[in-house]
């Protein structure tokens, strides 16, 4: 998975996005045109936006743009919170991990998986034709607020 590593930087003829169900390029000179315009064309094409639209155009653009405007890592991502930082919430999921817990993703995971985080993952994969994005949010917790 790449990332933008800066969405105000304009690549070379600006920024260029292929709907892929009406193979239509659309092209914007700044990061926030593009994504207007693209939902301007799913529109009225009558195609889902969903709600990891601007993850979608940000993966294809990643894709294709030289290495000097991506990286693997997400730029965005909140740092690692030092442990006397953590809120509440944090700190009473940390009372209940596990050892083979990595950070609090993991906590959240294993103890709301078995109340419907598989059911809602086959759900959303089939309505939307893809991944809900946990495993991401997941790794994300993880590496904000890691334990021991």
């Amino acid at each position: 998975m790449k990332f933008l590593i800066n969405k105000d930087e304009v690549p070379n003829g600006g920024f260029r996005y292929r709907q892929a169900e009406t193979n239509f390029l659309v092209t914007a000179p700044t990061w926030r045109d593009l994504l207007i315009r693209v939902k301007q064309h799913r529109v009225a094409n009558n195609l889902p936006i969903g709600s990891e639209f601007e993850r979608e155009v940000e993966e294809q653009l990643a894709g294709i743009l030289p290495d000097n405007f991506v990286t693997e890592t997400n730029p965005h991502r909140s740092p690692v919170v030092p442990r006397n930082e953590w809120p509440l919430w944090a700190k009473m999921l940390a009372l209940v991990a596990q050892p083979e817990d990595k950070g609090i993703g993991s906590v959240i995971e294993r103890t709301i998986g078995p109340f419907g985080g598989s059911a809602f993952k086959v759900w959303y994969a089939a309505t939307f034709g893809k991944s809900c994005g946990c495993a991401e949010r997941r790794d994300a917790f993880d590496l904000q607020y890691p334990l021991p």
